[in-house]
């Protein structure tokens, strides 16, 4: 098919076209590619000036324009202006409020519907956003209620962001008002209401069917977990659930109600009680089109607990941040999610870190930090997973591995592009490296092994050096993939040979990332020498051999 090159500019108002033809302003795939460019690029005044130039562009360009809306701030002018007026609220200096001062005529509406029609999704943000927002008073929804209760006020409506700012008194009329869009696919609930309304909300959402995506914020609505089974079997179109909650013990009629969806791929649950309690199942729970799973809280063997009572034959993808991560605690989880996913060993994506209390919603407290090393006993549960691309693990404990770990990952995950074993380091008493018995010489398994290795994070010990006399630019396989290299504080030789056999083992190098201030005063030595290795790494790129027994730069 014969290609059109579009070219368009945009100037005072004025459109310059050449498309080989007037003919192609009719071709709605050409219409549609210079909207969304200029969409994607964010230039908001170049497509109004677009709608304004010629008629074959103003739906498409005018859609783009009003697609996506915070609040009601650009839609209460629309309205007639002794319609209403705004009022900040006081206790909230970024609210403002729509009043309305009469009653609503139909002849009022027709320019407010003729742009509410566009708008695709209706967001709110943050309240720690401080982003100025405004909406409609109570009154003002239960006004238009009579001229929007069937079709919505947004009919074409794909996805409602909302908190509490944008119903800050919760209207049950408003809510009749969005849930009317029958185009609805994605649905957030980021709201603090009593568990009463929250129920009635919940029933609400059962009318959106098409609804394909879920996120809620249930903390402090314990009640509401209860009616959450019912709402998800009137859902069955849903492939995304995000669920946060505080409930314990968590129910187990909302797991059933999760693995009985159709087509469920996407499951994130953040348990944020102190303690993650799930009752004993009569059964094991199948998720057999689940591909990503995602689990954040604070206690990490609980939550073992639930991938010990579920199956997961279609798992790719696996996230999960908690507190206090152990060698112990790992080795329950990995060895319950290597269990749940035995049937098919499709994974290929593991992240697990350790998060900080005060990076997690509830109240940050005082915990006292595991001193058992992550050792090869907890990691080996993943070595079935041939399909296993990354693997992160960042915690807060040191890891204890050897040259032969290292080389039997890198011979179980030959797909694997990222590997990132990393110490968390506390930026307030950064500790000195710490002892490990992996050397460079680790690194060559990786590199042979691993053909599209990219990524590489681990703790080494780079004073060793014997691999340098033991290895010439001959015996070493280049990995050409791998452009991203950081070791954690750690131990650092002769910067010249360190550099020399880097540089040959990955020849492609585009950054070797030292940061000085997770080193101790007592270590700033070797990080100054890795600073060194990383000045000659850079400044040499690719290469073909090198002197390593002397330090040669490769050329």
């Amino acid at each position: 098919m014969e290609k059109i090159l579009v070219k368009t500019s945009v100037k005072s108002g004025m459109i310059t076209q050449r498309l080989g033809g007037k003919r192609a302003l009719y071709i709605a795939e050409v219409i549609h590619e210079v909207v969304e460019i200029l969409r994607v690029s964010g230039a908001k005044g170049s497509l109004a000036s677009l709608a304004r130039t010629c008629w074959a562009f103003y739906d498409c360009a005018m859609d783009a324009l009003w697609s996506t809306q915070l609040g009601f701030a650009n839609l209460v002018p629309l309205l007639p202006e002794d319609l209403w007026k705004l009022v900040w609220m006081s206790y909230v200096k970024d609210l403002k409020i729509a009043h309305h001062l009469r009653s609503i005529e139909v002849t009022d509406l027709q320019r407010f519907e003729h742009y509410a029609r566009r708008v695709r999704h209706l967001e709110e943000p943050f309240t720690h956003d401080h982003i100025p927002f405004t909406t409609l008073s109570s009154q003002f929804f239960q006004a238009l209620t009579p001229f929007y209760s069937n079709t919505g006020i947004f009919p074409r409506l794909r996805t409602l962001d909302i908190g509490w700012r944008l119903l800050f008194d919760h209207s049950p009329c408003a809510w009749h008002l969005f849930s009317g869009s029958i185009e609805l696919k994605s649905f957030h609930l980021r709201t603090l209401s009593p568990p009463s309304e929250l129920a009635f909300l919940l029933g609400i959402v059962e009318l959106s069917s098409a609804l394909q995506e879920l996120q809620l914020d249930l903390t402090g609505n314990v009640a509401a977990m209860t009616i959450l089974p019912k709402t998800l079997r009137a859902l069955p179109r849903l492939h995304t659930v995000v669920l946060a909650t505080n409930c314990t013990p968590f129910p187990t009629e909302v797991l059933v109600a999760m693995s009985a969806l159709p087509g469920l791929v996407d499951l994130t649950l953040l348990a944020e009680a102190p303690e993650f309690v799930l009752p004993p199942l009569s059964t094991s729970l199948v998720f057999s089109t689940m591909r990503n799973l995602s689990l954040f809280g604070r206690d990490l063997p609980s939550c073992a607990s639930l991938l010990q009572n579920v199956s997961l034959p279609q798992l790719e993808r696996f996230a999960t941040s908690f507190l206090n991560i152990s060698n112990r605690s790992l080795n329950s989880h990995l060895d319950a999610l290597s269990r749940s996913c035995d049937a098919s060993y499709l994974l290929q994506s593991v992240s697990i870190s350790d998060q900080e209390p005060e990076a997690r919603p509830f109240s940050p407290t005082h915990r006292a930090l595991p001193t058992e090393a992550i050792t090869m006993n907890a990691l080996r549960h993943l070595l079935p997973f041939r399909q296993l691309r990354m693997l992160l693990i960042e915690t807060v404990c040191a890891f204890k591995l050897t040259n032969t770990d290292i080389s039997d990952m890198a011979q179980a995950w030959p797909e694997l592009l990222a590997l990132a074993l990393v110490k968390c380091s506390d930026s307030d008493a950064p500790a000195p490296p710490y002892p490990t018995d992996v050397t460079l010489a680790g690194l060559i398994p990786l590199a042979r092994y691993c053909p599209n290795l990219g990524d590489i994070r681990i703790g080494l010990d780079g004073s060793q050096l014997e691999v340098l006399d033991e290895q010439g630019p001959d015996d070493i396989i280049p990995n050409l993939s791998a452009k991203y290299f950081a070791p954690s504080p750690s131990l650092c030789g002769d910067p010249a040979k360190v550099a020399a056999f880097l540089s040959c083992l990955f020849p492609c190098l585009e950054e070797l990332y030292v940061d000085i201030e997770d080193y101790a005063p007592s270590a700033w030595s070797d990080a100054e020498k890795w600073a060194e290795v990383e000045e000659l790494v850079t400044s040499v790129g690719c290469c073909d051999g090198g002197d390593l027994q002397n330090g040669a730069a490769p050329c």
